[in-house]
């Protein structure tokens, strides 16, 4: 395990000026970027998603406001929004992004929205069921334009393949992943796709249903990648139970089908109930889950294939209840609440937590998304918060 780090220096940044008033003891206060908000999206502002990081130190985020809009930041320069979604009739190019975005080697950013794709007769609004789509950027690199390509549009009931994805994707080997809320109508379950990326020169991405869910009802959550190809993920307390369980989704070793597994269905006890963080660092499956614990204020856990799941540290009032986001580096646990960045971290069998930064709910942002490390520092963005109430993206400096 490493050192527990020291508590951080917030850089909000990066924008026109420095915000008066919000340094205190022991911190360093840089630039900061506020979202200025703005109708249609067209702004920026809310920032939902976690950050990722892609090719010349640039990261990306999803804007939720109006119809939605994919963000551009690099620290030290201000955000720009690279594109603002239902700029086509009817909504064919996609309609409120959501979840995780993913990033590949040459700059590409890939996500989901979780409605349109399908546009309906001029003056009937938008259609669909939501888009898996492609942001590439153009000759002149990050810095200048992008274009959107939809890889993959939902149909529900007319398509067989799916309603409202809403975890957004993840990036296997050159192909896409992702859940949607609503399955094939003829059970109506959510499902697990892949979306396999084109052969031989062609352009047209394949659509597989890999596994559908428990219940109908259940609402997926997080959807992160596992060992040699297998997927883990989430489903949120509508499950029945009001609790939520993990799953698993592993790839076939033969000529058969993928496999779903529940692995894990949450008592909302000491073990948790309501998941929400989730991260693989191989051979350990980490998450959070926002209720339960011995504390009540939620809990991080561990979970092996041999030991089934291991509450690791409950959460209280004191350490920062209601925890979300989760990121793993060097054996040691980073986790997001409403204010606080706080590190869980193991000393002699006994885990602990620590709170590296608090933040005032104000200037710097409060109900963060999952942080991200890079070269030693951490990047985040916040939902609420900033000099306009529209989010702010930030960094933060052991």
């Amino acid at each position: 395990m490493v050192a527990p780090l020291r508590r951080a220096n917030l850089f909000i940044s990066a924008a026109l000026l420095l915000a008066p008033g919000l340094a205190r003891a022991g911190e360093v206060l840089g630039k900061y970027y506020d979202f200025p908000g703005g109708s249609g999206g067209s702004g920026g502002s809310l920032p939902s998603s976690p950050l990722v990081a892609g090719p010349g130190g640039y990261f990306y985020g999803i804007a939720a406001a109006g119809n939605g809009a994919i963000f551009q930041w690099k620290p030290g320069h201000n955000a720009r929004i690279i594109y603002s979604f239902c700029k086509l009739e009817g909504c064919s190019d996609g309609q409120y992004p959501q979840g995780t975005l993913a990033a590949d080697s040459a700059g590409n950013i890939y996500g989901a929205t979780f409605e349109g794709g399908i546009p309906l007769p001029i003056g009937s609004g938008p259609g669909g069921s939501g888009v898996v789509f492609k942001l590439a950027p153009g000759s002149s690199g990050p810095s200048g334009s992008w274009t959107e390509t939809v890889l993959h549009r939902f149909g529900g009931a007319a398509d067989n393949d799916g309603d409202n994805p809403a975890t957004g994707v993840v990036l296997i080997g050159g192909n896409l992943y992702g859940t949607t809320n609503l399955s094939n109508f003829s059970n109506a379950l959510p499902l697990v796709y892949e979306l396999t990326a084109p052969t031989g020169g062609g352009t047209n991405w394949g659509y597989n249903e890999l596994a559908t869910l428990n219940n109908y009802i259940d609402q997926p959550g997080v959807l992160v990648a596992g060992p040699n190809g297998a997927l883990f993920g989430t489903v949120t307390g509508n499950d029945g139970s009001g609790n939520g369980y993990i799953f698993e989704v592993t790839p076939p070793s033969g000529s058969g089908g993928w496999s779903f597994s529940t692995i894990h269905s949450f008592a909302g006890g000491a073990d948790g109930g309501i998941p929400a963080g989730l991260f693989y660092a191989k051979p350990t499956l980490y998450g959070t889950t926002q209720r339960g614990g011995s504390n009540g204020g939620g809990t991080v856990y561990s979970w092996t294939s041999s030991a089934g799941e291991t509450p690791l540290f409950s959460f209280s009032s004191t350490s920062g209840s209601t925890p979300g986001g989760l990121y793993v580096k060097g054996g040691n646990l980073f986790v997001t609440t409403a204010y606080s960045f706080v590190e869980v971290s193991n000393a002699g069998g006994v885990w602990s937590a620590s709170s590296l930064y608090t933040f005032t709910g104000n200037n710097d942002g409060f109900d963060a998304n999952t942080i991200i490390t890079k070269s030693g520092k951490f990047y985040g963005s916040a939902y609420a918060g900033g000099i306009k109430n529209q989010g702010t993206v930030f960094q933060l400096v052991p």
